[in-house]
């Protein structure tokens, strides 16, 4: 798909990609009854409007360990660097963030299920928590050695962010205990896989100790440790694994 991948931009139920409800199925949090049992035809699938170009996240959050990556990802922390400390706080890294998602998805960001006040803040803060976290030092910020893993948090967590999303049918930024079953077929394509008669128990588990919803931080835990990945990067797709190796090498 060269690049991008397409979500449910539109907040109308109907998910792109391996998307999981079929047209003409009813509205609310569910999706179609046919996707549990192991989806709909082809044709039954509409792809959203709104797109993500991971080639293009890619080169704006340049977390390589090539010469030219290096260059630029010290420019870019000097940039975020506003008060001129060597250091990024967390209100520096969110502001910035959201001036460079603007500039490289503003269409993404300006729908109603993806405004940045409210949805895309679980994967900065949780993408700053893991650099902070694999520091020995206490400081809040955010240093020039952690901040490539920073970015390889960034587009990993963003990955999960999009797999989220499409599960979230009803748009509300939680995914219930129907959307988890009928995006089965969709898991599966990701590498999880859950048989239907453990959609349940397994739904139980994801959701830890939210009560009656899996949130974006559930998630994020669950994918991580069942190795969730995006089948559909298109020219992006080996820069996207390559980092995604490394941060696991780092983490791990």
């Amino acid at each position: 798909m060269d690049g991008r991948d397409r979500i449910d931009g539109d907040c109308d139920g109907v998910l792109g990609g391996s998307g999981i409800r079929s047209e003409g199925s009813s509205g609310g949090g569910a999706a179609g009854s046919g996707a549990a049992g192991g989806g709909a035809a082809g044709s039954a699938y509409k792809l959203a409007s709104v797109e993500v170009n991971w080639s293009d996240l890619c080169a704006a959050l340049p977390a390589g360990r090539d010469a030219e990556s290096i260059l630029k990802r010290q420019a870019l922390f000097a940039k975020w660097d506003v008060n001129s400390n060597g250091c990024l706080s967390f209100n520096e890294v969110d502001s910035s963030m959201r001036e460079l998602m603007g500039k490289v998805m503003g269409g993404f960001l300006r729908t109603r299920q993806h405004g940045w006040a409210h949805s895309w803040k679980p994967v900065i803060r949780s993408a700053v928590r893991t650099a902070k976290g694999m520091s020995a030092g206490g400081s809040p910020y955010v240093d020039p050695s952690e901040f490539r893993l920073l970015l390889l948090c960034m587009l990993r967590y963003f990955e999960v962010y999009v797999a989220f999303c499409r599960l979230d049918v009803s748009c509300d930024r939680r995914i219930d205990f129907d959307e988890f079953k009928c995006g089965l077929p969709a898991l599966a394509s990701w590498g999880v896989h859950v048989e239907e008669d453990a959609a349940a128990e397994e739904f139980e588990v994801v959701k830890g100790a939210s009560v009656g919803h899996i949130l974006f931080d559930d998630f994020l835990v669950y994918a991580n440790a069942k190795g969730l990945c995006l089948d559909d990067f298109g020219k992006a797709s080996r820069t996207m694994h390559r980092l995604r190796a490394d941060l696991h090498e780092m983490l791990y």
